[in-house]
């Protein structure tokens, strides 16, 4: 399993008997490592991966073809918000707070970056996305944000995957 907390085994448990199904990956990070949709992929699934890190985003274009890969930000409106990326640790977030305490926990710089930012309402509508087996959420604070664009009456998950811990903490 490549993803961090063995999700993608619980959701292939779940899921196994979907062929050729759809996910949403907010916060996809890359296309391999600490991947939830990775192994679904292999297995012929597609799907919309937001990432807003330009490293994992080109990754993900070169690595899933099938897939749709923006690099944007999910989040409840359209908009601009400024992206923190903690250099050398795969994490980053659109919280300004949360990203001084990740880089002093963990000892790195921030590079800043302005991002747009759109809702997966009107991304799934763009993209005629209206059947997502699972969405997976990792965004790094901005979960509730994520959330609320979502447009359910549109797109209705069959299973919904968020992080709902301090990010890089048990808590």
């Amino acid at each position: 399993s490549p993803a961090r907390n063995r999700e993608d085994v619980l959701l292939w448990r779940a899921l196994h008997d979907v062929k050729r199904g759809r996910y949403i990956d907010l916060g996809a990070a890359g296309p391999v490592t600490d991947s939830v949709t990775y192994a679904f992929y292999q297995r012929g699934w597609s799907g919309i991966n937001i990432e807003p890190v330009q490293t994992y985003f080109e990754q993900l274009q070169d690595e899933r073809p099938r897939d749709v890969n923006l690099n944007i930000g999910a989040g409840a409106e359209t908009g601009k918000a400024t992206l923190h990326e903690l250099i050398g640790t795969g994490l980053s977030t659109f919280n300004s707070g949360e990203a001084k305490r990740l880089a002093k926990a963990v000892g790195c710089e921030v590079k800043r970056a302005p991002m747009q930012i759109r809702p997966m309402g009107e991304i799934c509508r763009e993209h005629h996305f209206e059947t997502a087996h699972f969405l997976k959420v990792d965004v790094e604070g901005m979960e509730e944000q994520a959330l609320r664009g979502f447009d359910f009456d549109y797109c209705r998950p069959w299973v919904v995957v968020v992080e709902s811990t301090i990010p890089n903490s048990r808590v």
